[in-house]
């Protein structure tokens, strides 16, 4: 089918220019025009073949659109159903089996603000109008809007930057069809093409194409793969615009295979951080209504989610990066044509979920359970959870930390120490753990209780498959290997904090806050007490919260303790020393890692470089974790520990050899009675201590924080991590600084507050300080430096000063040209006077282009030291020319840059000894 699209900017006027004839040499199969200004009866126009549907414009004279078909529709359509603008005849509806065929003739701002107006509200009703479609669809027309810059001749916009069919609401709306789902399919086949519609009839535009693209073809995503070509016809004139075509395939099948050129091309071209920035606007909206108990437009906003095209699309990104295992159905999205089309499959109406895939793994203790989704069940989960999120995050309580954006297990560090802290009582603890949570929650309290229930029925009704046999799903729990397990989780017991309250107090004033707080990460759950005996009751209380929802309490692993006995939390271990809260690595969290150090090095059986960056990995990991408690004794032990288990494994890999020369080997020495383990021929490959690890002075986020509406709190919040955490692109800054401030000097510790500051105007180099040396400058000078001098002589002596009338100053700067001869690599080479010149900034003058003195002068600052400092010598010089010839001194030698940050920084220790083990592998290499 070839479809033609034409605004003819009068009908019968057009038809003195031969537009009869004109249809008949283009052969489509439909026409669409715009622009007729004319009825039925006054243009008399008949052609062979083809049946007119007008939709003419009550106003004589004026706007009107026409389509010539010579397929049949299903059924035509006349307007918008809307009187106030229906009256203007703007648009034709042709239902066909597959699609709807819409004609428009959008009306046009004029630069008037009632005209404005009308057009804003007529771009909003028109969208309401697509929206209400149930089959795909062509549209095409006169838009009467340019989409992007490319699409206007540049200098059209010389004297208006946003002129009429420019303007920003105007490209918006336009962009909002786009978002919807419509393609531009213009632009997709012709991404750097300039290509123009429409030209004014003033000085010569169309001749010279200096013209604007008004006139598009918007086609549904799920017919691109039927389109073929489409084109603009500029050659075909009688009007201010030219016709563009449309040509699709003559049977439009539902279930036809997409193009994997196109939908590649799609893919690769999605503009990822639009799409991040339309979703959060949604989420934030979503937020938003819960904060002000909107049911209505909750639900609303949710909807919009879930059939949102950049949602769908980032859902089947974020599941095609994780690159982890298949599900039942062995499909892995690899490819972008593979991902463009997952993209558009993943509808939320008619969803069923799939089986999932069950394998069974050994964690070292004990068989664990792993259901894996099939990709396209996690996108759809992925989709759901974020719907979920902004209502989970508006409504969980204060202090739970868990699988919650700007908020992690060190939040909890933090609030448990400041509860202690600020008790002037003795308090108890409850840690109450959940018995088998995720298997155990219930369906019928999530789907009655949370929204979205439709997606979530089908995620929850799927069933498992295990060794090939299928099983249907119970009534209880939920996958852990699940995108939106943890959202669902965290909504499962959010409300316990004041479920508490009100069980503890009744509505009466509270005591103490401390009594009856609660903190929680998941399902690790930690409420303090006064007493023994309200611990006990508060444990009743939690009780009574979980067997609501199915679950219960592990006897074996809940507890009651006084702070005085200390308790473990999240691999932590809390207790009071000297009236001080300390908080360590537990016990059972130090023997767990140190199980993972013996099977990990005692089971490898790669390189010593692939053991060594195995084994740092999970230094850092641990470390990370801990730094920011009191952890150093636990550290030293651990390297303790992580040089024994060295040992053991180099013996054990060179029974025969005396340990004398292994310990040369493989133990690197760093300073008297130090050692470290390394790899032999790569020093600065070593095996990172822990004790060198860096604590940190954690930021905690605020309780009531929310990652979608506090988005100022959100960037300042991270920089101030970055910077206390020294991650990053600080790790380097804080190392080059060796833990001293910048101003001052001293030691920057943990306890500190830190800052950084650009040292220079243009910030090109930062450095660490601490908050108080930026407030008080001054206090931590050190001036010894300039004691003894009377500033008020040397004022006098500055006022007093006068130059002497022949004294001259150096004015010459030869930077640039210093800086070409460094940067130059040849061995040889000329240059003119004029090139030199340019470099300079100046036209050499006489003096220079005639005296050979001026070039070999070594006196200081002369020109002849921006190449001698460099290691080039003048060869020849042809005055005559104004040439001279440039030759390195010692032609045999080859020349490499070395950053000048190498000479005026200090290098850290292990960068030393990379630098020197590259540098003598280059000079065996090359026997140098």
């Amino acid at each position: 089918m070839k479809i033609i699209s034409w605004n003819v900017n009068g009908l019968r006027a057009c038809m003195k220019k031969g537009f009869v004839e004109k249809i008949q040499e283009l052969d489509a199969d439909v026409y669409c025009i715009q622009e007729i200004k004319s009825t039925r009866k006054q243009a008399k126009l008949e052609i062979s073949g083809y049946e007119a549907y007008w939709n003419s414009s009550r106003r004589r004279g004026y706007s009107g659109v026409l389509v010539l078909s010579r397929v049949p529709p299903i059924s035509v359509r006349e307007g918008l159903g809307l009187e106030q603008f229906d009256i203007e005849g703007r648009i034709l509806t042709l239902e066909f089996e597959d699609f709807y065929l819409i004609n428009v003739y959008q009306p046009m701002s004029k630069g008037r603000l009632s005209r404005d107006n009308y057009r804003s509200d007529w771009d909003d009703a028109f969208f309401k109008y697509l929206k209400a479609l149930n089959k795909p669809m062509i549209i095409c027309g006169d838009f009467n809007v340019a989409h992007t810059y490319i699409d206007i001749y540049p200098e059209n916009l010389r004297n208006e930057k946003n002129p009429v069919g420019f303007q920003p609401i105007e490209r918006a709306k336009f962009e909002r069809l786009l978002h919807w789902g419509l393609v531009d399919v213009y632009r997709l086949q012709n991404p750097e093409t300039r290509g123009y519609t429409w030209w004014s009839y003033r000085l010569f535009k169309r001749r010279e194409d200096r013209g604007w693209r008004l006139d598009y073809f918007l086609v549904s995503q799920r017919l691109l793969p039927t389109v073929l070509d489409t084109e603009i016809l500029s050659h075909i004139h009688g009007s201010d615009h030219c016709p563009i075509s449309l040509e699709v395939t003559t049977s439009i099948s539902r279930q036809m295979t997409w193009t994997a050129t196109l939908l590649s091309r799609l893919w690769d071209g999605i503009d990822w951080p639009s799409y991040e920035r339309i979703l959060f606007e949604k989420q934030q909206a979503v937020a938003r209504a819960v904060r002000e108990r909107n049911r209505s437009q909750i639900d609303q906003m949710q909807d919009e989610i879930i059939n949102l095209p950049e949602a769908r699309a980032l859902a089947v990104r974020h599941v095609s990066e994780t690159e982890s295992e298949v599900g039942t159905d062995g499909v892995r999205w690899e490819t972008s044509s593979q991902k463009m089309q997952a993209t558009f499959d993943l509808k939320v109406e008619g969803y069923v979920c799939q089986p999932l895939r069950c394998v069974v793994i050994f964690d070292g203790k004990k068989d664990r359970r792993i259901n894996i989704p099939t990709y396209r069940d996690r996108a759809m989960q992925t989709l759901v959870r974020y719907a979920l999120e902004p209502v989970a995050e508006t409504t969980a309580d204060r202090k739970s930390f868990g699988f919650r954006k700007g908020r992690s297990g060190f939040d909890v560090d933090h609030y448990i120490r400041r509860t202690l802290e600020g008790s002037k009582v003795p308090l108890w603890v409850l840690r109450a753990d959940v018995k088998s949570y995720y298997d155990t929650i219930s369906h019928r309290w999530i789907l009655r209780n949370l929204p979205l229930k439709a997606p979530l029925k089908a995620y929850l009704n799927a069933g498992i498959i295990l060794n090939g046999e299928l099983f249907p799903a119970e009534e209880v729990g939920i996958s852990q290997g699940s995108g939106i397990s943890p959202v669902i989780g965290n909504m499962v017991l959010d409300g316990l904090q004041s479920y508490i309250q009100r069980r503890l107090y009744g509505g009466a004033p509270v005591e103490n806050y401390a009594y009856g707080d609660l903190i929680r990460f998941a399902d690790d759950i930690l409420v303090f007490a006064k007493s023994e005996a309200q611990a006990k009751e508060i444990k009743s209380i939690v009780a009574d919260f979980l067997s609501v929802r199915g679950l219960k309490l592990s006897e074996e692993k809940s507890s009651i303790r006084s702070i005085q006995q200390g308790f473990a939390f999240l691999g932590r271990y809390y207790h009071l020393r000297n009236g001080k809260v300390i908080a360590e690595p537990s016990k059972d969290n130090l023997r767990r890692f140190e199980e993972k150090l013996m099977h990990y090095i005692e089971r490898h059986t790669g390189s010593v470089e692939e053991l060594i960056i195995g084994l740092n990995k999970m230094i850092v990991g641990y470390t990370s974790y801990h730094r920011m408690t009191d952890a150093h004794d636990a550290f030293r032990h651990l390297d303790v520990v992580i040089q024994a288990l060295l040992i053991q494994k180099v013996r054990a890999l060179f029974p025969r050899q005396y340990w004398t020369k292994l310990e040369k080997k493989f133990w690197y020495k760093i300073s008297k009675d130090e050692y470290i383990f390394s790899a032999e021929d790569k020093r600065h490959l070593q095996v990172i201590r822990c004790v060198d690890t860096v604590p940190i002075r954690y930021l905690p986020v605020k309780t009531n924080y929310n990652h979608f509406l506090d988005t100022e709190y959100k960037k300042s919040l991270d920089y101030r991590r970055a910077v206390n955490n020294k991650g990053g692109k600080y790790k380097r800054l804080w190392k080059s600084q060796d833990g001293k401030c910048y101003l001052c000097g001293k030691a920057m510790l943990p306890s500190h507050q830190l800052t950084v500051i650009d040292t220079e105007p243009l910030g090109k180099f930062s450095a660490y300080i601490h908050i108080k040396c930026s407030e008080h400058t001054v206090e931590y000078r050190d001036a010894s430096h300039v004691r003894g001098l009377d500033v008020s002589a040397l004022l006098e002596q500055l006022n007093d000063y006068q130059p002497e009338e022949n004294t001259t100053f150096p004015t010459h700067d030869y930077g640039a040209l210093r800086e070409h001869f460094r940067k130059e690599h040849r061995q040889g080479f000329m240059m003119t006077f004029q090139e030199i010149g340019r470099l300079l900034g100046q036209q050499l003058g006489y003096l220079e282009s005639t005296q050979s003195n001026f070039w070999y002068d070594t006196a200081p600052n002369c020109i002849s030291h921006t190449w001698t400092d460099n290691g080039y010598a003048i060869r020849k010089l042809v005055l005559s020319q104004e040439q001279v010839y440039f030759l390195k001194a010692n032609h045999s030698l080859t020349a490499f840059s070395v950053p000048t940050v190498f000479w005026d920084k200090k290098i850290p220790k292990n960068a030393q000894d990379e630098i020197e083990a590259f540098l003598g592998y280059i000079q065996k290499k090359y026997k140098i």
